[in-house]
């Protein structure tokens, strides 16, 4: 339907500009006439041949308005010339371009742009393409080569053409292609190639490690969750004892998680930084004296087990920010990490492992400046935080050729995300290969504080996009190993958390952890059944709804029932 409108359109148009240059347009030309005198005996200037083109081209855009009432099939009225972009029209109006908002022909041109040439429809990508390969073939046969003033003239020819596309003020992003089309010539097609060390870190005598929450555990009955957390209006509203029971709930079931890691084969987790909500805020922050027992607790499982801590807190704390503000709420939080793994009593070996992970945060107003403001804000630090410190590349600012001098300047150990350098390698090609001269730099930052070496190792969620936005998502599972030391600690960093450490215990047959018997049902043995296979979760959690909502009606149904049963008795 709206193509036969658009035709009507230009039909009635093409009417129009006919009845235009063969009636009134002859009148205008007229010299002033005496009484009396006709317009025929009027001498016109029109050329016989525009009349002639825009007769012909009135009867090509009836012929077609004709077919498509009476046949609607694109076949049969794509056979014909199309009435907008006909050369007949351009030759007997030059200068006129029918316009797509209206039936009214516009003048395009400016006073300095009267190159007829100009008034072609826009070039599509792949015709000027075909165009500059054909004019190169052809000045290699011929033996001479085009000028490039030639090509600049194609290429101005088709930032007017684009330029004509769209009527509307286009954003920054189109105004950049239209102005620069070469551009678009050199749109990758594939992924940039990532040149792997083949090396595994087979047999594996390390901890493989998860950060914060238990999927299992989640699903069971326990429902065992360490990131419980609330908003500062209901601080107001419950007051802050109200912050400081979730903290004690968080805390008993970190040592709930401790204990499951332990039958499963798994000896390494992060603890999430909202144990304590709220803890580290300048208003409403509090001491951790009041949940010594639940703490000491928790390490005394970690002791036990050889369990190994460790915290990360978020993107907000920047010590190297230029506001102030910013820096010392950063220093407040190190300080709550800083006392949550203290009042733990790990022992020895396991307090100098329960490391605070920081990213050194956005450049700025460039990365010296903000390099030298980091040294600064470092020294305020104490004592304690210093020593748990740890520096670990990003996936937006920072690549690990930025942080080893820093860490190595500093003497602070240097954490290597292998996901990380992919997506930000700096000067080095993405994969492991360029990395493995550094490794033993890397090593040394951890060796001299007596601290065992850790690593993060996830994998992308895209991993054939092109944009570093895009491959920064963790997948949510791993199916294989960096090529880092055998006896290391590796956390790994994916979206289904224990699952993917068990995932890479089947995909390698790996002892520490092995793979545990498959969960089967909502009613699982969480002392034995452990694993779920990629996908399952969804049906999982279904099942437990299922089974709850089931639970309650039955709770409802009793209720109602005694409720009836006493109503009977009272009558």
């Amino acid at each position: 339907m709206l193509r036969r409108l658009h035709e009507f359109h230009s039909y009635r148009s093409l009417v129009w500009n006919f009845i235009y240059y063969k009636r009134i347009m002859p009148r205008r030309q007229t010299t002033k006439r005496t009484k009396g005198q006709s317009y025929e005996s009027t001498d016109t200037s029109l050329p016989n041949a525009h009349i002639q083109s825009v007769a012909l081209e009135l009867e090509t855009s009836r012929q077609r308005y004709q077919v498509s009432i009476n046949d609607s099939s694109e076949n049969r009225t794509s056979s014909l010339p199309d009435s907008e972009t006909s050369p007949l029209v351009e030759s007997a109006m030059p200068g006129l371009r029918r316009s797509r908002r209206g039936k009214k022909p516009v003048d395009y041109r400016t006073e300095s742009d009267t190159d007829p040439e100009d008034e072609n429809l826009p070039l599509s990508k792949s015709e000027v393409k075909a165009y500059i390969s054909e004019d190169s073939e052809a000045s290699v046969v011929n033996g001479t080569d085009s000028s490039a003033s030639d090509l600049d003239d194609d290429k101005t020819l088709l930032s007017k053409s684009n330029s004509k596309q769209k009527r509307s003020t286009p954003s920054r992003r189109k105004r950049s292609k239209i102005d620069s089309p070469e551009e678009s010539f050199e749109e990758p097609e594939v992924p940039r190639p990532i040149f792997d060390c083949p090396e595994k870190p087979l047999p594996w005598k390390g901890r493989l490690g998860y950060a914060c929450q238990n999927t299992v555990l989640r699903l069971s009955k326990e429902n065992a969750f360490c990131s419980r957390t609330c908003r500062i209006a209901t601080i107001q509203k419950e007051s802050l004892q109200f912050a400081k029971d979730l903290g004690v709930k968080n805390t008993q079931d970190l040592a709930a998680l401790i204990e499951w890691n332990n039958r499963f084969g798994i000896h390494f987790m992060r603890v999430s930084s909202d144990l304590f909500p709220f803890a580290s805020h300048g208003t409403y922050g509090y001491s951790l004296e009041y949940a010594d027992s639940y703490l000491q607790a928790a390490g005394e499982l970690a002791n036990k087990y050889n369990h190994r801590l460790s915290t990360h807190p978020g993107q907000y704390t920047q010590i190297a920010s230029p506001k102030v503000s910013v820096i010392e709420n950063a220093i407040r939080d190190l300080c709550y990490h800083e006392e949550l793994l203290s009042r733990m009593k790990l022992n020895e070996q396991l307090n100098r492992d329960a490391v605070i992970i920081l990213h050194l945060g956005g450049s700025f107003e460039g990365k010296e400046e903000t390099l030298a403001r980091f040294r600064e804000n470092y020294a305020r630090l104490s004592e304690a935080v210093k020593r748990r410190l740890v520096l670990e590349n990003d996936d937006v600012t920072w690549s690990v050729q930025d942080l080893l001098p820093l860490c190595q300047e500093l003497n602070i150990p240097m954490v290597l995300d292998w996901h990380h350098h992919n997506v930000v390698p700096g000067t080095l090609r993405e994969g492991s290969l360029d990395l493995m001269p550094l490794l033993p730099a890397i090593r040394e930052t951890w060796t001299r504080k007596g601290i065992t070496q850790k690593q993060h190792y996830s994998e992308s969620v895209s991993p054939l996009a092109i944009s570093a936005m895009k491959r920064r998502g963790h997948s949510d599972r791993v199916y294989s190993l960096p090529p880092c030391e055998p006896d290391m600690d590796l956390m790994i960093e994916a979206k289904e958390k224990e699952q993917a450490i068990f995932e890479l215990s089947k995909v390698y047959n790996l002892d520490n952890p092995s793979c545990p018997k498959e969960i089967e049902g909502p009613d699982f043995d969480v002392l034995n059944e452990g694993y779920y296979p990629p996908g399952a979760e969804r049906r999982l959690i279904a099942r437990k709804q299922r089974k709850k909502k089931a639970e309650n009606n039955k709770e409802e149904a009793k209720d109602d029932k005694e409720l009836q049963m006493k109503d009977e008795s009272d009558t």
